[in-house]
Formats: C-alpha cells, sequence, structure tokens
C-alpha cells in the first residue's frame, strides 16, 4: 500500500468519526453516570469523557486477524 493510498483509506475510515465521538460524548455526559457540578470549566471531564467514548468505539477499527492484532501491539509501543 502507498502512502497515498492509506491517506485515502484513513480518510474514508474516519469521515465521520468526529461526529459520532461528539454523539457519543453528549450522550455520556448526559447520562446521569457523572456528577457534572463537580467539575471546573476545564478540560478534565471532556478528557474523561473523551477517553470512554474512543475506548468503547474502538473495536469497530480493532484489526479481526491474527497479524493484524499483532501489528496493533506493536504499535502500541511506538
Amino acid at each position: 500500500m502507498t502512502k497515498k493510498q492509506f491517506i485515502s483509506k484513513l480518510k474514508e475510515l474516519t469521515k465521520d468519526l468526529k461526529e459520532l465521538v461528539e454523539e457519543e460524548a453528549v450522550r455520556l455526559f448526559e447520562s446521569g453516570a457523572i456528577d457534572t457540578k463537580a467539575h471546573d470549566n476545564d478540560y478534565a471531564l471532556p478528557k474523561i469523557v473523551l477517553s470512554a467514548v474512543l475506548k468503547r468505539e474502538a473495536w469497530q477499527y480493532s484489526p479481526l486477524d491474527g497479524e493484524g492484532k499483532k501489528y496493533l501491539e506493536n504499535l502500541m509501543h511506538f
């Protein structure tokens, strides 16, 4: 795969990601699972919620085969 092909596929995979992340983050914010009043107007709560969203959505983009999983584990070291 060339760099150009890679970037094209990456853009295709991520084109709706921003909207999905924002919608899921708002849903979690409104879920009642966190005390929103206990947080100041800083980045702590958005980071917590964003981290939860990304962990929940990561499975959609995870490799299915053994070799892909091996590459994923290796990339986590960089």
